[in-house]
């Protein structure tokens, strides 16, 4: 079951704006004919986005979003120097430099940021870049929040710059294509302001 479960997460890291396939993730001789199997059926529901599809998930008015930074591991994060308001200077001045930064609203650039507790220099961390929205009717009557966009990254580190580089790269893919999906309707909006 262990080996389903590792399945399942690199099919869903294909889905979720991976250009690649879960095969290009395992060498087929690593699964087992039951997993082969499995693996085979997740891909024929789940097809990766084209890489046109990211403009209509979106496209949103050109509206600006606020900004949701989360770190998981504290105590690795004093140790390295990471803190939330470093990061919060960074990637909100990425935001405002394109336009999109604001206070309240109902989207957010969500960057969440876990860290392992390692005794050595080196450590091992995943963030994960996200637009989040705000929706009136998940599907049960009820308001909720969705992830919209997001893209995730696992590696290595020894400081805290080497995280906020990372995210500031997924960063700049996120406003790109972001402004890409909105290019008209932004163009539109900053004319007249």
């Amino acid at each position: 079951m262990r080996g389903f479960g590792c399945l399942l997460i690199v099919a869903s890291l294909a889905v979720h704006g991976a250009t690649t396939s879960a095969r290009d993730y395992l060498r087929e001789g690593d699964l087992t004919p039951s997993q082969a199997k499995r693996l085979a059926a997740i891909e024929s529901v789940t097809r990766p986005l084209r890489p046109s599809d990211y403009r209509k998930l979106l496209y949103a008015r050109c509206d600006p979003m606020f900004l949701d930074i989360l770190i998981h591991g504290e105590k690795e994060a004093r140790r390295i120097g990471l803190n939330k308001k470093d990061l919060t200077h960074t990637i909100e001045g990425r935001l405002r430099a394109a336009r999109l930064f604001v206070v309240h609203g109902y989207q957010s650039l969500t960057i969440n940021i876990t860290l392992n507790e390692s005794p050595e220099e080196f450590g091992l961390m995943h963030a994960s870049v996200s637009l989040m929205r705000l929706v009136d009717d998940i599907g049960v009557g009820m308001d909720g929040v969705v992830r919209i966009w997001g893209t995730g990254m696992f590696g290595g580190y020894t400081k805290a710059g080497t995280i906020i580089e990372a995210v500031s790269r997924s960063t700049d893919e996120f406003i790109t294509k972001y402004l890409r999906a909105n290019d008209g309707v932004c163009q539109m909006r900053w004319s007249v302001q």
